[in-house]
């Protein structure tokens, strides 16, 4: 199990939750979308295996989460990127290039 502490406004909001991974299932996503509605917002992850337009991406999970939840999470992933860019260096989240040969005008 592992303890963290959760931050909350103030010191009297501060409590610790521990967790537990030993049901906890590991995968790997390389495509990712985010739908809302007015109640929820829900995270779609799946493996992206080439890329051909139009096609299917199969979606090996999702998760639901309330628009305060996915609020809070976002400023978690926010901080964690900043100290991981901080400690590793920026990340170039541009777009891959298509390999020489294989762009427009190519048959």
């Amino acid at each position: 199990m592992e303890e963290i502490k959760s931050e909350g406004a103030g010191a009297a909001r501060e409590r610790q939750v521990q967790l537990d991974f030993s049901s906890a299932e590991t995968g790997y996503a390389n495509f990712s979308v985010v739908t809302t509605g007015p109640e929820e917002f829900v995270l779609s992850f799946g493996m992206r295996l080439g890329e051909e337009q139009g096609q299917s991406v199969p979606v090996a999970n999702r998760i639901v989460m309330s628009p305060k939840n996915f609020k809070r999470t976002v400023a978690a992933l926010s901080r964690s990127l900043q100290m991981y860019e901080q400690r590793f260096g920026e990340i170039d989240a541009s777009p891959p290039q298509a390999p020489q040969g294989q762009g427009e005008g190519q048959a």
